[in-house]
């Protein structure tokens, strides 16, 4: 698949728009479908209700609910699972100069030893390798986006079985309690997701940085300014 062909429109369809989809999709259900015999209406009031100006609504809706939730989670739930995000993120980097320096000594070239913990953080590498690779950079962002999606869904997830147990405890019904069972497994889902995804984008940027910082110099590019009397001849 060509990487280098994925705007930056598809970042906020996965890491924003279809996980607040996804979400008041949850909502809806817990809300709005107190029963299973109740969806052949609800199915019915939604054809209704789909009309061009509301399905772009409903798109506009859904960007911003991804929106303020992954950012509500990173103030919350990320705060607290920061220290083992960082974890994560020492252990593959470890693995992954481990895997670079048998690389280069499997290819007879002579290996550069790197303490994995002298090495730039994670993000760090990331915006350096826009610059000198940036045709690598729109595969990392599709990663980075799926885990924004996962972390958003987990969120939602969590609200969603919130209400429902409230739901539940003013009235109890098995469909209510099959439905709490589903939204905690999609919670629990959408978390283990999203450390994959964190251990995913990585290893990929670590071994992508480190590719190109032992293959030579790794200088940032220059801008080329124009030249002050060529602008002022013009």
């Amino acid at each position: 698949m060509p990487w280098r062909l994925i705007p930056q429109t598809i970042y906020d369809l996965l890491g924003r728009i279809l996980p607040g989809a996804v979400v008041l999709l949850l909502v809806f259900v817990v809300v709005r479908l107190p029963t299973m015999q109740d969806l052949p209406n609800v199915i019915s009031e939604l054809n209704r209700l789909a009309t061009p100006a509301a399905i772009t609504l409903a798109f506009i809706v859904a960007y911003t609910v991804g929106l303020v939730l992954g950012q509500v989670y990173a103030a919350t739930i990320g705060k607290l699972l920061d220290h083992r995000d960082r974890e994560i993120e020492k252990e593959c980097r470890q693995r992954c100069v481990a895997e670079h320096v048998k690389t280069l000594e499997a290819l007879g070239n002579k290996p550069h030893r790197v303490d994995p913990a002298h090495l730039p953080r994670t993000f760090v590498m990331h915006d350096h390798l826009r610059l000198v690779a940036p045709t690598e950079i729109p595969r990392l962002l599709k990663v980075r986006a799926e885990r924004r999606m996962a972390e958003v869904i987990t969120f939602g997830a969590i609200l969603s079985a919130t209400a429902n147990t409230v739901l539940l405890a003013a009235g109890y019904s098995t469909y209510r309690l099959a439905l709490e069972g589903a939204l905690v497994l999609t919670a629990l889902g959408a978390w283990r997701s999203g450390i994959r995804r964190l251990k995913n984008f990585t290893n990929g940027t670590t071994i992508m940085w480190l590719m190109h910082a032992t293959q030579g110099p790794f200088h940032v590019p220059r801008i080329q300014l124009p030249d002050r009397d060529s602008d002022e001849a013009a």
